[in-house]
C-alpha cells in the first residue's frame, strides 16, 4: 500500500504583485505562521509555508497614485493571465511541494487571486484537497463553494480547525465533526457549526521559530520580514466598515506579558531591534497598555517598537509609558475629519479628540501615521473637505489614505446594498482601498467622485514624498552610530528605524 502523503502547502494569494511584478509586501503573513506552528506542534504532516505576494528577486515600494490609475488595469489583466511569472512561480512551488492538501488565506478583495491559486492546484493534480480559510469564507461561508476548484472552507479561526481537519483525513474520519469546516455533501453545502474561541493565547507558537522550518526561501527573506508581532485577538469596538469581529470576536483575549517578552527577546536574539505591533488596536485599555509596557521596558532594553492604538487611549501618561518601554512610532485610525461621519461608522471619537491625540503624539516626540478613508456611503463633498482638512491639521509624518471599500459581513456592505450602490454580482475582486472602481457615495455621481479620489491619492502621495525626502536628508547628514545614541524622543521625529544586524545562522528553532 503506498504511504498517506502527509504534505501540506499554504499559501498566502498575490495582491500587490499583480499590479506590477516587482512590487513586494516584505511581511510574512501572521496568520499562516500561525498555522504552520499548530501543525508542526499536533500533528507529523510536512507542512511549507509560500507568500504570494512576496518577490524576493526585485522589491519596489509602491506608490498610491499608480496602483490608483494604470496599475489597476494590470492587476485586474493580470488576474485573467496564468501565464503570469507570479503564477508560474505558485505553480512551481506546488509541483515541486507535492501536497495533498492546499490551505490558502483568503480576504475579500484576494479571493478571486486565492481562486487562481486552487485553479492552478488543480491543473497541477486534481487530488489536491483545497482548503480556504480568512476573513472572506468567514462572512460568505458556503458561497466559497461555488468555485469547483475548492473542497472546503474553514470560519474563524483556523489552527484547531486545520489540526482536526488534517487528523480526520489521516483516520477517514467523520468531517461533520470538524468544527468550524464546510464542504459539499449528498445534500449540498454542510456547515459545521463554529470553533470555540482559543483563549489561551500563550500556547501558540511564536512565528519566527517556526519559520525557518516552514518557509520556503527563508534565508533569503530581510530580517525585518519577521519583525511583525500580535499580543491580542479581538477587538471591542464595532466600527461599521470593519469586519474584524467576524474573525476574532469583540471579547478581547490578551497574551500575558510574560509570553510578550519572551517572543521580543527571542527576536532580539535572532538580530530584529524594531517590531511593528500588528493589533488593530495595541493595549484595548490603558491598564493592559501599560503593564505590557512595563514588561517590555524591563525585559526588553535597546528594542524600539511602533503600533497602533485607538485615539481615545491618547494621554500624557499612555505617552509616557509607550516611551519609556521603547515605542517610537504611533499610528492612528482617525478616518474622517467630520464628526456627523465618525457618529455613523461607530468610531467612538470625534475630530477634535482625534486631531488632540495627534498634537500629544508629536509633542512627546513620537513618529505618526494616521489613517483616513474617503467615500463612506454618507460622505458628501463637504464631508471629504473636513476629512481633507484634517489630514493637514494632523501634521503627520505619514498619511494613509483609503477609498471605502465595502466587504461582506460588514454593516455598511448591507447598508450599500440596501442603497442599491451594490447589485447581486458585485465582485469583491475589482473593488479595494485605492479602486478607481470605488464610489459607494449617494450624493456624490461617479466621475466627480473619481476626479476626487484621483487627485486626493495623488496629494497624499506627494505630501509622504516629501516627507520621506526630508527624513532621508536628515539622515544623511549624520551617521548611524550618532543615531544609535540619540533618544527615541528625536529617532521617532525623524521616522528613523536603525538597521538590523545580520541574520545569525543559529536562528532558534
Amino acid at each position: 500500500m503506498e504511504p498517506l502523503n502527509r504534505r501540506i502547502l499554504l499559501i498566502s494569494p498575490p495582491f500587490y504583485r499583480l499590479y506590477r511584478d516587482t512590487y513586494s509586501y516584505v511581511g510574512v503573513p501572521l496568520g499562516l505562521a500561525y498555522l504552520a506552528g499548530a501543525i508542526r506542534q499536533e500533528t507529523d504532516w510536512q507542512v511549507l509555508v509560500h507568500c504570494g505576494d512576496i518577490n524576493l528577486r526585485r522589491r519596489r515600494r509602491k506608490r498610491m497614485s499608480y496602483m490608483y490609475g494604470a496599475g489597476f488595469d494590470n492587476y485586474r489583466k493580470a488576474l485573467g493571465d496564468l501565464s503570469a511569472p507570479v503564477w508560474r512561480e505558485l505553480e512551481s512551488t506546488i509541483r515541486s511541494h507535492r501536497p495533498a492538501v492546499l490551505g490558502i488565506s483568503s480576504m475579500s478583495q484576494t479571493f478571486a487571486s486565492a481562486c487562481n491559486v486552487a485553479r492552478l492546484a488543480k491543473n497541477v493534480d486534481r487530488g489536491i484537497q483545497v482548503i480556504v480559510g480568512g476573513p472572506h469564507p468567514t462572512t460568505v461561508a458556503h458561497e466559497v463553494l461555488a468555485n469547483k476548484d475548492i473542497d472546503f472552507f474553514v470560519k474563524g479561526e483556523g489552527e484547531r480547525a486545520i489540526v482536526q481537519f488534517l487528523q480526520t483525513l489521516e483516520e477517514s474520519g467523520d468531517l461533520s465533526q470538524v468544527a468550524g469546516l464546510g464542504f459539499r455533501g449528498p445534500g449540498g453545502v454542510v456547515e459545521n457549526p463554529p470553533q470555540d474561541y482559543i483563549q489561551d493565547l500563550d500556547r501558540l507558537c511564536f512565528p519566527h521559530r517556526v519559520l525557518p522550518h516552514t518557509l520556503k526561501d527563508f534565508a533569503k527573506y530581510p530580517l525585518d520580514a519577521f519583525a511583525n508581532v500580535f499580543v491580542t485577538r479581538g477587538c471591542p469596538f464595532r466600527c461599521s466598515f470593519c469586519g474584524s469581529h467576524n474573525i476574532w470576536g469583540n471579547t478581547v483575549r490578551f497574551r500575558s506579558p510574560e509570553n510578550i517578552v519572551e517572543e521580543l527577546r527571542s527576536l532580539q536574539q535572532m538580530g530584529v531591534n524594531h517590531v511593528r505591533f500588528e493589533d488593530d488596536t495595541f493595549g484595548v485599555t490603558r491598564r493592559s497598555l501599560r503593564d505590557i509596557c512595563v514588561a517590555i521596558r524591563d525585559g526588553c532594553p535597546g528594542l524600539s517598537w511602533g503600533c497602533e492604538i485607538h485615539a481615545g487611549l491618547i494621554d500624557e501618561e499612555t505617552l509616557a509609558w509607550m516611551k519609556a518601554a521603547g515605542c517610537i512610532w504611533i499610528s492612528l485610525g482617525i478616518e474622517s475629519g467630520s464628526n456627523e461621519i465618525l457618529r455613523l461608522i461607530r468610531k467612538q471619537i470625534t475630530i477634535e479628540q482625534a486631531l488632540e491625540a495627534c498634537v500629544l503624539v508629536k509633542r512627546s516626540g513620537f513618529g505618526l501615521s494616521t489613517f483616513f478613508m474617503i467615500g463612506f456611503p454618507q460622505d458628501t463633498g463637504q464631508t471629504i473637505r473636513d476629512t481633507v482638512a484634517a489630514m493637514e491639521a494632523s501634521k503627520s509624518d505619514n498619511i494613509v489614505l483609503s477609498i471605502f471599500t465595502p466587504y461582506p459581513g460588514t454593516e455598511t456592505y448591507d447598508l450599500c446594498r440596501e442603497m442599491g450602490s451594490i447589485s447581486g454580482d458585485f465582485d469583491p475582486a475589482q473593488y479595494n482601498h485605492l479602486s478607481p472602481a470605488n464610489n459607494f457615495c449617494s450624493a456624490i455621481p461617479n466621475d466627480r467622485f473619481s476626479v476626487i479620489a484621483g487627485n486626493l491619492v495623488r496629494q497624499v502621495e506627494r505630501y509622504n514624498a516629501k516627507r520621506r525626502s526630508l527624513k532621508v536628508r536628515l539622515r544623511r547628514s549624520l551617521n548611524w552610530r550618532a543615531l544609535r545614541r540619540l533618544p527615541h524622543r528625536v529617532l521617532g521625529n525623524l521616522g528613523v528605524v536603525l538597521p538590523t544586524c545580520e541574520r545569525k545562522s543559529d536562528a532558534p528553532a
